[in-house]
């Protein structure tokens, strides 16, 4: 499935309020970041100079060998900024430059350790329900401009949604966050004549999730997902009990897809 990569810029000419098009990024002279970024850019320009619609040619093709064709977006992510993490790039858009407020900052990553430290204060905070809404907006948008079989809200990539001390007030955001897309996506699904699909990846653990915010519980007591990955963070432990995930998903339709990682 397509990558979003946090939805500040899409592969597509968007109308979404708050993302963009990386070719009019890439055209109005944003830095570029790296050469693979530029080709990817570069090649999404081609395509679409051609005529082509590249995920519309993935949907066609995935219909053709009967494969299901979601769409994926990263929730967080930090791939928007380079090594130094000063520089925003082609993955970035005016919404995230304009508004360092949403950000969870230095002081809302405090209690972190590792990798996710260092980049956290760099991620935009769920509390702000413009940053909520842009995601949600993004879902929507693909799931009816692309004849695709729902979407994916990939919360590992990158995990860290709200200040550190704040993810049991986020999780009742994140929940409302959540009936609102399936609602949308159930308005989607009802003018199309078929049900669109909404999953997401989540931390390996039940608690896992809870301390950051999201309340599988409750997502799974009120329907709002189709389908569970749970997943470990660039790790693996192959002899991982995920016998808490079936038996929460028990009888609810809800369908559990563990993750292996690399």
């Amino acid at each position: 499935a397509p990558d979003c990569n946090t939805g500040y810029t899409l592969a597509w000419p968007t109308e979404v309020e708050n993302a963009e098009f990386m070719v009019d990024r890439l055209e109005d002279g944003a830095v570029v970041g790296s050469v693979q970024l530029w080709r990817h850019a570069e090649n999404l320009r081609r395509l679409w100079e051609q005529g082509h619609d590249p995920v519309a040619l993935e949907v066609a093709e995935a219909q053709r060998l009967g494969i299901d064709h979601w769409i994926r977006l990263s929730m967080n992510d930090w791939h928007h900024w380079g090594a130094d993490a000063t520089e925003s790039n082609l993955q970035t858009s005016r919404f995230y430059e304009e508004h360092p407020e949403y950000l969870i900052g230095e002081e809302g990553a405090r209690g972190w350790s590792g990798k996710l430290a260092e980049v956290l204060p760099y991620f935009q905070d769920f509390a702000h329900q413009e940053v909520r809404a842009l995601r949600m907006d993004i879902a929507v948008e693909a799931c009816t401009r692309y004849d695709i079989t729902g979407f994916l809200y990939d919360f590992m990539r990158c995990p860290g949604y709200f200040k550190c001390g704040e993810e049991d007030a986020g999780a009742v955001l994140m929940t409302q966050f959540m009936r609102d897309t399936r609602r949308a996506l159930d308005r989607v699904g009802r003018e199309r004549g078929r049900e669109v699909g909404l999953a997401v990846r989540v931390p390996s653990t039940l608690a896992g999730s809870r301390g950051l915010g999201l309340d599988l519980a409750a997502w799974v007591e009120e329907g709002l997902v189709d389908l569970i990955v749970p997943s470990s963070f660039f790790a693996q432990d192959m002899e991982e009990d995920v016998g808490e995930w079936v038996d929460l998903a028990r009888g609810s339709g809800i369908q559990i897809y563990p993750s292996i990682d690399e």
